[in-house]
């Protein structure tokens, strides 16, 4: 058995240009969400600012932050 990190999900662009890009997550992960190439997902597409949102991820759930960017962050299209 692997002492790797317990993969807990993944995040998928659902519409636009870069539909049915993917990234896993790992359990206790934060994720930054945005344009720069540093970026855990990066998304370089007009609208997304360079540190869009944060994600974090444990065993209990998922967290999302939207670090004030202008177009916003949606989460099962809810904003």
């Amino acid at each position: 058995m692997s002492a790797g990190p317990q993969r807990l999900s993944s995040l998928s662009v659902l519409g636009g240009a870069l539909r049915g890009a993917k990234v896993d997550v790992d359990v206790v992960d934060e994720v930054l969400i945005g344009s720069d190439p540093g970026c855990s997902f990066h998304l370089d597409l007009p609208g997304i600012s360079p540190i869009h949102a944060r994600l974090w991820v444990d065993l209990n759930g998922a967290v999302v932050h939207d670090t004030r960017s202008p177009t916003g962050v949606f989460v099962n299209f809810d904003r």
